[in-house]
C-alpha cells in the first residue's frame, strides 16, 4: 500500500508531498498492492503507529488525524 502524505513547507504556496510506503503485518491484506488518494499529514503517521500498537495518543492533533489503513 502506498500513500501520499502532506506536511508543512517554508513556502506555503508550494505543496510538500511525502511519499509513504506501509510494510509489515500491521497492513491489512485487503490493502496490499493498493494506492490511496486520501489526504494525510504527519499526524496521520503518528495516529497510525499509536493505533496499531495500542500506544494511546498524545492528546494533540493525532487524536483527529486520518489513519493509514
Amino acid at each position: 500500500m502506498s500513500e501520499t502524505a502532506f506536511d508543512e513547507t517554508e513556502r506555503y504556496f508550494i505543496p510538500n508531498i511525502v511519499f509513504s510506503v506501509l510494510l509489515g503485518d500491521a497492513v491489512p491484506t485487503t490493502a496490499w498492492g493498493t494506492t490511496d488518494d486520501t489526504s494525510y499529514d504527519h499526524y496521520s503517521m503518528a495516529a497510525t503507529v499509536e493505533n496499531n500498537w495500542d500506544l494511546g495518543n498524545l492528546g494533540l492533533n493525532d487524536m483527529r488525524a486520518t489513519r493509514f489503513y
